[in-house]
C-alpha cells in the first residue's frame, strides 16, 4: 500500500505536470493536508499557478528541501498520473484529519520553526485575518471601507496615514448599485487628485452576489481560487450577507461564531483581510465594543474590531482592537468623501473612572476591589471588570491580586 508521503508526492508531480488542474485541487486541499517538507511546496504551486514557467519560478524562491534537481526528479514521479486518480488521492489526504492519529509538536519545535511573519494589508490597520468594522447607521462606514479599498488598490496611504501595500481588492456592495459606487470612486479620486481608478479592484456584475451561505462561500472562494492576487474582501453589510435561521431551538451565538468562523478559516488560509461592515446598537458601554450588534459570538470569531463613532464632544474616533494588533484610538474627520486620521486619541476619562481616580487619591494607599465597590455603592463583579479595563489602559497597577493603587 502506497505510504502517504507517496500520495503527497503524486499529487504535487501532477499539479507540475498539470498546471490547469491547480486551482481545483488547491479549492479541494490546503497546506495543512501536507507533511513538513511538502508543505510549503504545495503554497508556492498555488500561489503561481499562472506562471509560463512553474519549475523556474519556483527554484527562484528558495524554497526548503527543493531545489531545481528536486524538482525536476519531482516531475518524474508520475507525469501520465495513469493509475491513480486525482479524487482518490485527495480523499486520501483528507482521511488524515480524521484518523485517530493525531500528531503532536513540542515546544522547542515549535520556537525552532520558521513562520512567516504577519501579513499587513495596510500597515498597523488591516492584517491577515477577519475583521469586523461596525458603526451607527449612515456614519459613513460604507466610505470609510471604499477609501481604504482605494488606497490598497492604488498603494499609497490609507486614510492619509497608514501605509497601504499595493493588491488586488474584492469589494461586495449588498447595499449599493452601479451608479452610487461610481458616484463615490470618482469623487473620491477627484479629492487625491487621481484622473483613474485602478484596474484591480473588482465587484460583481450588477453589484450581485449571493448572500454567504454555503453558496455564496463557495462562489468566493472560486473568486479567490482564480485571483491569487486579492488580498482583500469587503463584505458590506453583514446584515445582507448572512441568511438568519428560523428554526426553533437555534444557537444565535453558536450561528453568529460560526458564520464569523467560516471567513476566518479563509482568510487566515490565504493570508488576506477580510473586512466585514456591520452596525453597532444606541446603547451606551463602558467598552464600546460591547455596543457591536448581536451576540458575543460575532466579536469572538474575529481576528481584529474597529469602531467608527463620536465622543462627547461629537467628534469622530476609529478604534481598532485586536489579537495581532496593538490596540489604539484616533481622531478621524470625514470631508468630501475622504476620511483622514488626524491623530492618534488619547485615553478618555468617563465618569465612572473619574469617580474610582478621586477615590484612590483620597485615600493615598493601595484598595481591594471589594474596598472600591462598597465605598462606591456598586457591584463588586462591575467594579472588578472597571478596575481591570483601568489597568490595561495605564492609569492603575495591579500590584497583587485584588489589590490596586494609582499609578503616578
Amino acid at each position: 500500500m502506497e505510504n502517504k508521503l507517496g500520495k503527497e508526492l503524486k499529487i504535487l508531480s501532477y499539479m507540475l505536470n498539470h498546471t490547469d488542474s491547480i486551482p481545483e485541487i488547491s479549492h479541494k486541499l490546503n497546506a495543512d493536508n501536507f507533511s513538513d517538507n511538502n508543505r510549503e511546496l504545495f503554497t508556492k504551486i498555488c500561489e503561481n499557478k499562472n506562471s509560463a514557467s512553474l519549475v523556474n519560478d519556483l527554484c527562484k524562491l528558495n524554497i526548503r528541501n527543493w531545489r531545481r534537481i528536486n524538482l525536476n526528479n519531482l516531475l518524474k514521479v508520475d507525469q501520465d498520473f495513469s493509475n491513480i486518480s486525482v479524487d482518490s488521492v485527495i480523499a486520501s489526504l483528507n482521511h488524515r484529519k480524521n484518523g485517530n492519529t493525531i500528531k503532536l509538536v513540542n515546544a522547542k519545535e515549535l520556537q525552532n520553526m520558521e513562520i512567516k511573519p504577519i501579513t499587513w494589508t495596510i500597515e498597523n490597520l488591516l492584517c491577515e485575518g477577519l475583521i469586523v468594522c461596525a458603526g451607527r447607521p449612515k456614519i459613513g462606514k460604507s466610505f470609510l471601507a471604499l477609501n481604504m479599498s482605494l488606497a490598497v488598490a492604488n498603494g499609497g496611504y490609507a486614510l492619509g496615514f497608514f501605509q497601504a501595500n499595493k493588491n488586488s481588492v474584492l469589494y461586495l456592495p449588498y447595499e449599493d448599485n452601479y451608479r452610487r459606487l461610481q458616484k463615490r470612486i470618482n469623487d473620491m479620486l477627484s479629492e487625491e487628485r487621481i484622473n483613474e481608478a485602478p484596474s484591480n479592484l473588482f465587484i460583481p456584475k450588477d453589484c450581485d452576489f449571493p448572500k454567504l451561505t454555503k453558496e455564496g462561500i463557495e462562489q468566493l472562494e472560486n473568486i479567490l481560487n482564480s485571483n491569487s492576487d486579492i488580498k482583500m474582501v469587503v463584505i458590506d453589510t453583514l446584515g445582507r450577507a448572512i441568511v438568519r435561521s428560523n428554526k426553533r431551538n437555534t444557537n444565535p451565538f453558536q450561528d453568529e461564531y460560526d458564520f464569523g468562523a467560516s471567513l476566518q478559516k479563509i482568510a487566515l488560509q490565504r493570508h488576506i483581510s477580510i473586512l466585514l461592515i456591520h452596525h453597532t446598537t444606541k446603547m451606551k458601554y463602558e467598552d464600546g465594543y460591547d455596543s457591536i450588534l448581536g451576540t458575543t459570538g460575532l466579536t469572538a470569531s474575529p481576528d481584529s474590531l474597529m469602531l467608527l463613532s463620536k465622543d462627547s464632544n461629537k467628534d469622530f474616533v476609529l478604534s481598532i482592537t485586536g489579537r495581532d494588533i496593538e490596540e489604539k484610538e484616533y481622531s478621524v474627520k470625514f470631508q468630501n468623501c475622504l476620511w483622514t486620521v488626524e491623530g492618534e486619541k488619547s485615553k478618555t476619562i468617563t465618569p465612572e473612572r473619574e469617580e474610582i481616580i478621586s477615590l484612590f487619591r483620597q485615600y493615598e494607599r493601595p484598595l481591594k476591589t471589594k474596598e472600591v465597590a462598597e465605598y462606591l455603592g456598586k457591584k463588586e463583579s462591575n467594579i472588578s471588570q472597571m478596575l481591570g479595563k483601568m489597568v490595561k489602559d495605564g492609569i492603575l497597577i495591579n500590584e497583587k491580586y485584588g489589590e490596586y493603587v494609582i499609578k503616578v
